[in-house]
């Protein structure tokens, strides 16, 4: 049994209620009222939802919710992307930095320069930060994750190495893999793949900056 204080996502009802998994507003008296938790999972600061299905489930600040109440199902919320967004690395001091979302890739791609293998594992490089203000780097040394085949947009494959570090995008805190790349004649410095995106987000594709930092 999971028991939090909810907030009934029925418009015509304020009325903050405790309940349990399957439990409903007592307010209205219907199963099939949608009701958002305060409950949060390890990589979002989005609520939780109850809802009778994913059409009907609460729409909120730039997320969407998914449950089904009929069958006790809590599902976590997920924050709304568009097909372009501001993302930070704040273990790099990065930050702003324009990603294009691209749910045709599998991995995130991200724009470097300088790349230099060192010691231990470990690889150093710089941050391209704006398309056009080529000053605008910053300097990083951090762990290889791998190295691994990635067919590029070309269609042809090649060699990258990845590496792992944390992104902020809206209200998601998570750790996401990158691979190391030269997009110096691409519009976007990044590319937002799908295991990054996947189990919190879910894309817009007729908006941008949904979540603008």
């Amino acid at each position: 049994m999971i028991r939090c204080h909810t907030w009934c996502a029925r418009s015509h009802c304020g009325s903050v209620v405790s309940a349990g998994e399957g439990e409903a507003c007592s307010r209205v008296g219907s199963s099939d009222v949608p009701v958002i938790s305060s409950a949060v999972f390890p990589n979002s600061r989005i609520p939780l939802a109850l809802g009778p299905d994913a059409r009907d489930s609460a729409s909120l600040h730039g997320s969407v919710a998914f449950g089904n109440a009929k069958k006790g199902l809590w599902v976590r919320q997920k924050a709304v992307v568009g097909w372009n967004e501001y993302v930070e690395f704040p273990e790099w001091g990065v930050k702003r930095l324009g990603a294009k979302v691209d749910t045709g890739a599998k991995t995130s791609a991200l724009h470097v320069e300088g790349i230099k293998l060192l010691p231990r594992g470990r690889i150093e490089f710089l941050v391209v930060v704006h398309r056009t203000k080529r000053d605008r780097r910053i300097h990083v040394k951090t762990k290889i994750a791998r190295r691994g085949r990635v067919k590029s947009s070309n269609g042809h494959f090649e060699s990258r190495y990845f590496v792992k570090t944390r992104m902020l995008l809206g209200p998601v805190d998570k750790e996401i893999e990158l691979s190391l790349v030269d997009r110096g004649n691409m519009l976007h410095r990044m590319l937002l793949g799908r295991e990054a995106l996947q189990g919190d987000f879910v894309v817009d594709v007729g908006r941008r900056h949904v979540q603008d930092l």
